[in-house]
């Protein structure tokens, strides 16, 4: 089921608002460089990364199962140089074969089960044109979250302000669940999230199992070496083993 924060329309207006253009983006531009490369943004939103990429020349295709996130990316400009698909990771099957396959946001995370993670990484493998890249990033689990995500926030909208809060976080077997309340001046609406942390070794050890070899593993935005106790990120570049 997919959480209500980007398949209701109402809340997926707010998705840019809270997720503008920022350094995990520029991040991403910069790594696949200004070569023309065909890539494909796996859970890509509301489009932000894809309309960039397109506009430097790349030939991009931006993939995620909620329409309503879709929606919006379809409305933006540069939208019409983007093909757009309406799918999970797990089901992906493209005619196609990408130079750089990536997962931005903490999509990774999305994908609960170790079931869903070999699925979706064995359906990069089979996307990947030779000598081709995955790069997703997934958030440190040493990491204190409770702290980093204790905060609410007020959105200015074209109907008014939105307040939103995110509690009731839980943890349990490396999941936490959590939900937000998105406060509107005629209702308050409701998502549920779960998302899975996984541990350095654990995340070597899926992509090991789906034919993948590390090449890069960084700890921030800005490239650092990643430190095990003290990096926000797990930013990893991985290609099909040898």
């Amino acid at each position: 089921m997919i959480d209500p924060h980007y398949s209701d329309a109402r809340l997926a207006a707010l998705y840019d608002l809270d997720s503008p253009w920022s350094e995990d983006t520029d991040f991403y531009i910069d790594l696949i460089g200004g070569e023309p490369r065909r890539v494909l943004d796996i859970g890509c939103g509301t489009g932000t990364l894809c309309v960039g990429l397109a506009q430097r020349g790349h030939d991009c295709t931006g993939l995620d199962p909620a329409a309503a996130m879709l929606d919006i990316a379809r409305s933006k400009p540069g939208a019409d140089r983007v093909r757009w698909v309406c799918a999970t990771a797990q089901n992906l099957d493209l005619a196609e074969r990408f130079d750089w396959i990536v997962m931005t946001g903490h999509a990774f995370q999305t994908l609960v089960s170790d079931q869903e993670i070999h699925l979706a990484l064995r359906a990069m493998h089979r996307h990947l044109a030779a000598n081709g890249c995955i790069a997703f990033e997934t958030r440190n689990p040493v990491i204190d979250w409770d702290k980093h995500w204790r905060r609410e926030s007020t959105w200015i909208t074209d109907s008014g302000p939105v307040r939103q809060v995110r509690s009731g976080v839980a943890w349990e077997s490396g999941t936490a669940r959590f939900h937000h309340d998105f406060h509107f001046a005629d209702a308050r609406l409701r998502s549920e999230s779960v998302l899975r942390f996984l541990s350095e070794a654990e995340l070597r050890r899926h992509l090991s199992r789906a034919d993948f070899a590390v090449k890069a593993l960084v700890g921030d935005w800005q490239g650092a070496d990643f430190e095990p106790q003290r990096s926000l990120e797990m930013i990893v570049v991985a290609q099909p083993a040898k």
